[in-house]
């Protein structure tokens, strides 16, 4: 009995030996922020002022910290702890402090902002609209990760470690080989992004990312974006393994390679494909997220309008309609003609079909005057007339402001 006593107590001693031997590397023991303070603290509307006015002895603890609109350069403490910090609009606002420790971190639009100091202990971090914001940690470790708006941050550090890590619209251009993101890889809209390293996780997020052209040779992930990566192909080979791609509008794509694992769902809205490899047969097919069968995703001609009008599934039917063509859609069925008229670019029709559980499908016909095309283009059910489709079909609120002298 008395060894099952002492057991729980050696295995503490051990691993705070481990811990202190093994205190300057952080992939072995990540520095965790604080979750709470002494009692006796001060107050965040003291320390505030004090930091102010460069009255900074004994200020140690706070649990919130907020600075917005201050032009006057000011520095926190060094080894400053604190819950929450937020600073915005404080152009003169440089760095923060060494050996900082917080749980929530948040500096946005604070142009002169240049760098986390190496030794910050940070849980969460956010920075936005900081122009001068260039790098992380060489080694940074945190739960928390969102840089938005940062124009001159180009490239992450060497070893980084974090839960999520979002980066909307950035500007790099691949990732470090050492990277390791937990749960969240958001970097959709980074338009520079060519390429990855070989890594895991959960939701890796890559839509809009123009310049991205191929995956690792190696990746696991939940939920693989790729939507609107308008230059990606597929390796010759790969280790890729996701639960759920989504593919749409990515128009080049006109084959799924056999190696490729998809455990539940695929979405193609707006691809090339015309067929699933047999691998993927039992995947379901998505379309904008709507779950559809492979004769509207692959076959649209082969729908028939009576099909569209059976569909007692509102979002499915929508998808129908758009893989069937309006056009097509109002050549078959018997429907409403709710306004004519010409104008400079010529004959428009206003045409409209009520459904009985949805809103009204109104539909503006018009032709190109240089090509004489037909156009069919959808309008809120709210519209009356030609006019007021073409306003808004032009981006203008008021169709009164609307008046075209000549259209090409």
């Amino acid at each position: 009995m008395a060894s099952t006593r002492i057991q729980p107590q050696l295995l503490r001693g051990i691993y705070r030996r481990l811990e202190r031997l093994f205190a300057g590397l952080p992939w072995v023991f990540p520095r965790k922020a604080p979750q709470s303070f002494p009692a006796g603290h001060l107050s965040s509307s003291e320390a505030k002022k004090r930091i102010l006015h460069s009255q900074l002895d004994g200020l140690a603890y706070t649990d919130r910290l907020e600075f917005a609109d201050i032009f006057d350069p000011f520095q926190l403490p060094e080894s400053i702890k604190i819950l929450n910090l937020r600073i915005s609009r404080c152009p003169r606002f440089i760095s923060l402090p060494n050996k900082i420790w917080a749980q929530q971190v948040s500096i946005s639009d604070c142009d002169g902002f240049r760098a986390i100091p190496e030794d910050a202990v940070i849980s969460s971090l956010t920075v936005e609209g900081c122009k001068e914001f260039r790098r992380l940690p060489e080694t940074t470790s945190m739960s928390s990760i969102t840089i938005r708006r940062c124009t001159n941050f180009t490239e992450l550090p060497g070893k980084l470690h974090c839960h999520l890590l979002s980066m909307p619209e950035s500007q790099l251009r691949t990732l470090p080989e050492y990277i390791k993101v937990e749960n969240e890889l958001d970097l959709r809209g980074s338009r520079f992004l060519i390429s990855l390293p070989d890594f895991n996780t959960r939701t890796l997020t890559l839509a809009n990312c123009t310049s991205f052209r191929t995956l690792p040779s190696s990746l696991e992930c939940d939920v693989l974006n790729l939507a609107g990566c308008t230059a990606f192909q597929w390796p010759d080979f790969s280790f890729i393994e996701v639960r759920h791609l989504i593919l749409s509008d990515c128009l080049q794509l006109n084959t799924i390679p056999e190696w490729l694992v998809i455990h539940d769902a695929i979405d193609v809205a707006n691809t090339s494909l015309s067929s699933l490899p047999q691998t993927l047969r039992k995947c379901r097919i998505l379309w904008r997220g709507v779950e559809i069968d492979e004769i509207i995703a692959f076959r649209p001609d082969a729908i028939k309008s009576t099909d569209i009008l059976h569909e007692r599934n509102v979002e499915r039917r929508r998808v129908m309609l758009e893989r069937f063509g309006w056009e097509r859609f109002f050549s078959e069925v018997r429907h409403e003609r709710r306004d004519s008229d010409s104008d400079p670019g010529g004959e428009r029709t206003l045409l409209r079909f009520a459904f009985d559980d949805d809103e009204d499908l109104l539909i503006l016909a018009v032709s190109c005057p240089s090509t004489g095309r037909k156009y069919f283009i959808r309008v809120p059910p709210s519209v009356q007339t030609c006019h007021e489709a073409a306003a808004w079909i032009a981006g203008f609120d008021n169709a009164e402001d609307y008046g075209p002298v000549v259209e090409t």
